[in-house]
């Protein structure tokens, strides 16, 4: 569940992220420890977005950051956010 993260990597709606060309605004989202921002929003993916009842799981790997849609649950074994994630219980 996102209450078991730092509540200071927790963001509502309205909070930008630069990708690329564009940019994502999800209904909740988690930054990464180390997320870069400008004057107006975080700079790169977000390490989790959740938006319109799905979830993005964004993981990186060497130089690549890895993309995953979520519809019903997914399981971090990361050192920082060991937890399930339950789309259901985020939208309850």
């Amino acid at each position: 569940m996102l209450a078991r993260l730092q509540k200071s990597r927790v963001w509502p709606d309205h909070t930008g992220y630069r990708i690329a060309q564009g940019w994502i605004e999800p209904d909740v989202s988690v930054s990464w420890p180390d997320q870069r921002r400008d004057e107006k929003c975080f700079l790169g993916s977000p390490k989790i977005a959740v938006e319109r009842k799905t979830m993005t799981v964004y993981s990186k790997r060497h130089d690549e950051v890895i993309r995953r849609v979520v519809d019903r649950e997914y399981r971090s074994d990361s050192v920082d956010a060991q937890a399930t994630f339950s789309v259901a219980e985020i939208f309850d």
